[in-house]
């Protein structure tokens, strides 16, 4: 065991859209493909795309979407596989120390949408560990991150058939007082945690 498909979807917002639109839309074909291996890459060094890249930057908010099959990535021990989530907000930047003396600030905006789905591979007994259904922090200035995880069942509406998780990242530029910093270094230790981006199956 542990293949797994996955399909991992972005939507870009305000100037991220702006930058992916000027970008893809003057990116020649063969950056496109090395764009895309990267992309594949960056899920696992054994995955393999499955179809292309799809990118439209035509309408709003830009998509980005590929999806790729990866032999071995889920992690078996006994009868329980471990699936870690590419892709997902882990860290927040300059957050880097338990206090700080001096102001944060941040420079830049942040505004896309990252939906990563998993089909669960046959077997599956339970989902003993996946990331929380719902979850939302807005941290001082910094803006908002919502993160979202649903089951997908089989037509029976027992059977768990794959995983959806939706990351909203909506954070602007801001400056992050001393006093305010402890509310940004307990969203970082959150999501640094691996139960905030990992699957843990039970299988037969």
């Amino acid at each position: 065991g542990g293949d797994v498909e996955m399909k991992r979807s972005a939507r870009f917002f305000g100037l991220d859209f702006a930058a992916f639109q000027k970008r893809f839309s003057e990116m020649p074909p063969e950056e496109r493909n090395r764009y895309h291996q990267k992309l594949v890459s960056s899920v696992s060094q054994a995955a393999v795309p499955v179809g292309d890249l799809t990118t439209d930057y035509g309408s709003y908010p830009g998509i980005e979407e590929f999806s790729v099959k990866a032999e071995g990535y889920a992690i078996r021990q006994g009868k329980y596989l471990y699936l870690g989530l590419p892709a997902m907000v882990s860290a927040l930047q300059g957050v880097d120390n338990d206090t700080r003396k001096n102001p944060l600030y941040r420079s830049s905006y942040s505004n896309q949408t990252v939906s990563i789905e998993v089909a669960l591979p046959e077997k599956v007994k339970g989902v003993l560990l996946m990331p929380p259904e719902k979850m939302k922090f807005a941290p001082c200035s910094l803006g908002e991150l919502d993160l979202e995880t649903r089951l997908v069942h089989e037509k029976d509406g027992l059977t768990p058939s794959g995983i959806v998780v939706r990351e909203d990242v909506r954070f602007n530029p801001a400056l992050i007082l001393p006093e305010e910093y402890p509310q940004v270094l307990d969203v970082q230790k959150i999501l640094s945690r691996p139960s905030s981006r990992m699957i843990v199956l039970e299988m037969e």
